[in-house]
């Protein structure tokens, strides 16, 4: 293991949704402060109440000196602390509790609590790209049309179904109404015009709670991975939904996969979207990717481009900056547990 129990001047703050995985959010708190006070480690923990507090939260912790800031939550509060730390040098640190998970699932960070807890102080931390658009930022993905309005039928869904499940069955209730959007799209220097059954930008290879919409996207290579796939019917997109789940749906006649550094989507007429999970409508879109400048503690490092080793500085110290430092996180000294 990385971490010693012991002392350290790195500072913790976890901001916890207690509404997220339909209230799981609210039973994995407990969990957190043991297991952090267990292993002497300066923490505070912070709960939401609403939307944009875990960014605001997370911004007033990084202006405070804290050194890692871990989102307790589902995709939604990691891009909201995400959000919040930004520019800041901070660090994230992800404890999944949500629906889909799939920012952790793709970093080998384990849906346990404890376990996730342990790659807080056993795990490396990596610079991972992050994209923008909207003036937010996202970690993860976003998806336009189709399943933009999948998402935003998932998140008024049966509240005892969780994970890929939810997303199932919004698709299937949208695939009865949904028509294609007209959609002008320009990946860099290519230019796409077409009726889109949906456009996924993605920096992760899964989205929707395990489905593998970008199964070679890297998390670190300055590029976005664009999944567009052409209108389909309602038969034919229930058809080949399975495919999507192996990954295998990109050798499909309709779909075509690219990559970009920036992106912009002109729709005929206004349409979901959902980013990291969240929902929101637009017609015209500009994306940009920021290669490497989001710190991450990491699990497994197979969704990198970068494999030299990465670790966690001691306060004071920028060996985020610096190239070929040690694996793992550096050595915790001994401070009250609070």
């Amino acid at each position: 293991m990385a971490v010693e129990r012991g002392t350290t001047t790195l500072r913790f703050m976890v901001i916890a949704n207690p509404r997220a995985g339909r209230g799981r959010g609210s039973k994995i708190i407990p969990v957190v402060r043991e297991f952090l006070a267990s292993w002497g480690l300066p923490f505070d923990i912070r709960v939401t109440e609403g939307p944009g507090e875990a960014t605001r939260y997370a911004h007033e912790a990084a202006l405070s000196g804290y050194d890692v800031v871990v989102a307790a939550g589902g995709d939604g509060t990691v891009n909201e602390v995400a959000n919040g730390i930004m520019g800041k040098g901070t660090i994230l640190g992800v404890i999944p509790c949500g629906t889909g998970n799939d920012f952790a699932l793709s970093l080998g960070i384990s849906k346990d609590p404890v376990r996730a807890c342990r790659t807080l102080v056993a795990g490396c931390v990596a610079r991972l790209d992050i994209g923008r658009v909207l003036d937010r930022y996202f970690v993860s993905s976003v998806g336009v049309g189709f399943d933009g309005t999948v998402a935003k039928e998932a998140n008024r869904s049966i509240p005892v179904l969780r994970g890929a499940a939810v997303y199932v069955l919004a698709l299937l209730k949208v695939l009865l109404t949904y028509a294609a959007p007209r959609m002008r799209i320009r990946l860099d220097h290519k230019s796409i015009s077409l009726d889109a059954q949906l456009v996924a930008i993605t920096n992760a290879p899964t989205y929707g709670g395990g489905m593998r919409i970008a199964p070679e996207a890297i998390m670190d290579d300055g590029m976005f991975e664009v999944c567009i796939m052409e209108r389909m019917g309602s038969l034919e997109t229930l058809y080949h939904l399975p495919k999507v789940f192996k990954g295998t749906h990109v050798r499909l006649p309709k779909v075509k996969m690219y990559r970009a550094k920036e992106i912009w989507i002109e729709s005929d007429r206004t349409v979901p979207l959902h980013m990291d999970g969240e929902v929101t409508e637009a017609s015209a879109l500009h994306f940009e990717i920021r290669n490497q400048a989001l710190p991450v503690i990491i699990g497994r490092r197979d969704r990198l481009a970068r494999q030299a080793p990465y670790a966690a500085p001691t306060a004071g110290d920028d060996a985020l900056g610096r190239q070929g430092i040690s694996v793992g996180l550096a050595s915790f000294g001994k401070v009250e547990g609070r």
